[in-house]
């Protein structure tokens, strides 16, 4: 049995609703290069799907303090506006490897998320695919669900509410600014800080609902809390 593992972060931004999006290619280049943390993970005997192949001497280096450095396979094409799973998608040499791959011993493709895409290159390689659906997975990494979820089994959660419209925000807002120094709105989706507006004052709460009016969609929900401080560094 092989695994084809995949880190194919970023996915988030398929689920998210806004219509504009402000890129920082240079952040996602940073981000995207995280991939390379399968290589702590998968075994020598697997397969792993990289944006770049790492330096050979790095490589070597990781055989010496005895990881099992897996094949890896890297789509041609760099383009950090896209996923791995869609790079590997356009790559007809990547796409025959897999097949081929897949041909010889059961193999699994074992991503960080799924979404269609990770459903079609799964099918297209003839791979099964470890993890839940696309529907199921956008659901349940929505921090609505995760929210509305911690709220049914009655579990401790940060002082706030899912709110559905403007007025929602400003009434949550204005409640929570009594208790906490600032407040944060939350968008369904997002990761590494991505689709959080934190809001310390009343000018900086009409510049964020300005961004989501822009931004969103009529039938998108947010999240509201209030913002806890860090009591201790611990990274000093």
């Amino acid at each position: 049995m092989n695994y084809c593992w995949l880190f194919n972060i970023g996915i988030e931004d398929n689920w998210s609703v806004d219509r504009f999006k402000i890129k920082d290619l240079e952040e996602d280049r940073i981000v995207q290069h995280m991939e390379e943390i399968m290589l702590m993970m998968a075994d020598r005997d697997d397969t792993l799907l990289l944006r770049r192949k790492p330096n050979d001497t790095f490589l070597r280096q990781m055989r010496s303090y005895g990881f099992g450095v897996p094949q890896i396979i890297c789509p041609e094409k760099e383009d950090t506006t896209k996923t791995i799973t869609q790079l590997v998608l356009e790559d007809n040499k990547v796409l025959w490897e897999l097949k081929e791959l897949s041909h010889k011993k059961d193999t699994y493709l074992l991503p960080y998320g799924v979404t269609e895409d990770e459903e079609i290159l799964a099918k297209e390689c003839g791979m099964g695919l470890i993890g839940p659906n696309s529907t199921v997975s956008r659901v349940s990494n929505s921090k609505l669900y995760a929210k509305e979820l911690v709220k049914k089994l009655h579990l401790s959660s940060p002082d706030g509410k899912v709110c559905e419209n403007f007025d929602q925000i400003r009434e949550e807002w204005d409640r929570l600014r009594n208790q906490f120094r600032r407040i944060v709105i939350k968008r369904p989706y997002g990761a590494s800080g991505r689709g959080l507006y934190l809001v310390e004052d009343f000018e900086k709460l009409q510049k964020v609902l300005y961004i989501l009016k822009r931004s969103g969609s009529e039938n998108e929900k947010w999240i509201v809390e209030g913002w806890y401080e860090d009591k201790f560094e611990t990274n000093k």
